[in-house]
């Protein structure tokens, strides 16, 4: 189930196809995991709603802020339950210096779902399966790009 943080803008688009892809840079996308198997099938679903896009893994939270702190990212897709850095810490750091970044956290657990909106997350999942974070994904993002 994704759920949508009040403040986030929504959009009623469902194309596949961004609008004005040409007028843009390529999307940059951070995604971070520390499964590998998770990791792996979430880039490839990323890259068949994206396949324009940058995707960049990260294993770890310090990970994703080392290239965070690299390179400008449209978005971020983080789980929640990972070694030496959650993802709640992970997005609390975000938001220290990017308060307005699209964030999605991706878990197994609903558990989180409160204090992921607490700490800055634009949407949450804990339904995992392949498509739907993409389109979601690709949906906030056209609504922030419009």
């Amino acid at each position: 189930m994704i759920m949508k943080a009040e403040h986030s803008p929504s959009t009623t688009s469902s194309s596949d196809s961004p609008p004005n892809a040409s007028s843009r840079p390529p999307l940059a996308i951070l995604l971070v995991n520390d499964d590998e198997d998770g990791l792996f099938l979430l880039k490839l679903d990323l890259q068949r709603v994206f396949p324009e896009a940058t995707l960049v893994t990260a294993k770890n939270g310090q990970h994703a802020l080392d290239a965070l702190s690299q390179t400008q990212f449209h978005a971020v897709v983080t789980d929640n339950r990972m070694p030496q850095m959650s993802g709640m810490t992970l997005v609390k750091k975000i938001r220290e210096k990017n308060p307005t970044i699209p964030i999605v956290m991706a878990t197994c657990s609903d558990e989180a779902r409160d204090e992921a909106f607490q700490v800055g997350v634009n949407y949450f999942t804990s339904d995992n399966r392949l498509g739907k974070i993409a389109r979601d994904l690709r949906s906030q993002l056209e609504a922030l790009i419009r």
